[in-house]
């Protein structure tokens, strides 16, 4: 008796086809996940890029914006100056026609008549004027104001001042 084996062959045979389309449904799947995973690795690295690039173009335009601005705060400046400068070669102000010296007295005693006489000197005409940095005049002593009339004989007043006398060197406009 022979057995007929072809019911089973075709089950092994289909069996094995089942099979095999799973393993490859299975491998096709593993791979497209594998490809998913990748994509999403890279999608994230480009985003992240991305992220990194857009914070330093907004700080790149931070910097520009404030570049700009300190570029038309110095534009205002320099078109200031040109003008005071017009305005002082109309008026017949020219930088060499001046110059400066650097006054600095430091709490000298002096009398009141000697203090008078320095503060008339440096006294605002249009020849010159002084720039003052810094100016004390005291009493020596309890028994006087500045003010009042000082009837001890010496040097009633301490007087300082420090600054600068600028003074026209040529002739007036």
């Amino acid at each position: 008796m022979m057995t007929n084996d072809t019911g089973t062959g075709a089950t092994a045979i289909a069996w094995r086809v089942k099979r095999r389309r799973q393993f490859i449904g299975t491998f096709v799947l593993l791979v497209l996940l594998c490809a998913a995973a990748v994509f999403l690795f890279l999608a994230r690295q480009s985003l992240e890029k991305s992220r990194a690039e857009a914070v330093a173009l907004r700080l790149a335009l931070n910097d520009a914006r404030t570049l700009q601005a300190e570029r038309e705060i110095r534009s205002a400046l320099d078109d200031s100056a040109r003008q005071m400068l017009q305005q002082a070669a109309r008026r017949g102000i020219t930088a060499d026609g001046w110059a400066k010296r650097l006054v600095d007295v430091r709490s000298q005693p002096v009398l009141r008549d000697e203090a008078n006489e320095f503060l008339l000197s440096i006294a605002r005409t249009p020849e010159r004027f002084f720039d003052f940095e810094d100016f004390e005049i005291s009493v020596r002593g309890n028994e006087a104001g500045i003010f009042d009339p000082f009837v001890h004989s010496g040097a009633p007043l301490l007087f300082g001042v420090r600054g600068t006398l600028v003074f026209r060197t040529g002739s007036a406009p």
